[in-house]
């Protein structure tokens, strides 16, 4: 499978796999490829491939009990395990090469996941995600492959906690959660600008420091650039390899062509998790539904539209969303 949208679209069942229910996967698999026998046989050697990682990790113990985490990955010496996924496990390093200090995540993907040719079309547009700087996006630093050829990436370690488990502790106000969001939707602003789309956008994916400073996690990373134009001359952006139920776009869910309008999906439902409409909310639900709108023709056109419409409502102007506010509502509801 050496076309880059199907290999995308191969790594993205591939996470759903993962997360179905022993008994119910085959039922799963074939109804997903039904008719498409080059995805399923892409996939296939997907589920090989994590199958033997696991048995040479000791089977279905290394679900319990962690394996030995690597001493050293690159320059970083490593310091302990922060998480660990169906796409491979993320640790803590520090720099101790002797030219400066560092605290990283380094993300580790399983080995034989990632294709040879996926492995080097993320590290032709790695560059390209490093360049990412801006105060509420987590840096990419550096990428390379561990001594088994396995894939990582070194990343910002961001201390703090989840978007809404960081709110609910807090007890935050409206206002507050409205100074996060407005945060959240100028971060994804700037990645669309520099022709990156998040396209996993969710309160995981969101992190707030000690510090109360958001950063949007995971942006490129384990999900390799595509280097072609998609087929509606859209720009480059980052491959889908995950999905998250609820925040994925439907657009996602039926692997048609992604854009911006993906993110401003996953952000209308970041905001009625986070800001959720009361009774007399109108406005905020008018703002939700047109975000959340099943077609992207009908969604907002770029996160900073959506950003304005926050804006006017928390100011108390009117809000342009409300002038097809009951005909979008009545369709999502």
């Amino acid at each position: 499978m050496t076309n880059p949208y199907a290999e995308r679209e191969a790594m993205a069942l591939f996470e759903d796999w993962l997360s179905i229910a022993e008994g119910e996967r085959d039922a799963w698999l074939a109804a997903a490829t039904q008719g498409r026998p080059d995805l399923l046989q892409r996939l296939n050697a997907l589920i090989a491939a994590d199958t033997a990682t696991t048995l040479r990790t000791g089977g279905a113990m290394a679900v319990l009990e962690d394996e030995a985490a690597p001493f050293r990955i690159g320059a970083y010496r490593i310091t302990g395990r922060i998480g660990r996924g169906g796409m491979g496990s993320v640790y803590r390093g520090e720099r101790d090469a002797g030219d400066f200090e560092r605290s990283v995540a380094i993300k580790v993907i399983k080995p034989g996941l990632f294709s040879p040719e996926l492995v080097a079309r993320f590290q032709r547009e790695r560059q390209t995600l490093a360049q990412l700087n801006h105060p509420n996006i987590a840096r990419l630093y550096d990428g390379g492959q561990t001594e088994d050829g396995s894939p990582y990436f070194v990343m910002e370690l961001v201390e703090g906690l989840p978007l809404l488990l960081w709110a609910a502790e807090k007890n935050l106000s409206r206002a507050d959660r409205i100074r996060l969001f407005r945060d959240i939707c100028a971060a994804v602003s700037f990645a669309h600008s520099q022709l990156i789309v998040h396209r996993d956008l969710t309160p995981n994916n969101v992190m707030v420091t000690h510090e109360g400073v958001v950063k949007l996690i995971d942006f490129g990373i384990a999900k390799p650039a595509d280097q072609h134009a998609p087929p509606s001359g859209v720009s480059p952006s980052i491959g889908q390899l995950s999905l998250t139920p609820g925040y994925a776009a439907p657009e996602r869910l039926t692997s048609a062509q992604v854009t911006t309008a993906a993110d401003v999906y996953s952000l209308g439902r970041l905001l009625q998790d986070l800001i959720t409409p009361g009774a007399g909310d109108n406005e905020l639900s008018a703002i939700i539904a047109r975000a959340t709108a099943e077609n992207p023709k009908d969604r907002y056109p770029s996160a900073d539209a959506l950003l304005s419409e926050i804006d006017a409502w928390r100011d108390g102007y009117p809000v342009a969303a409300m002038a097809g506010a009951r005909a979008i509502i009545c369709a999502s509801s």
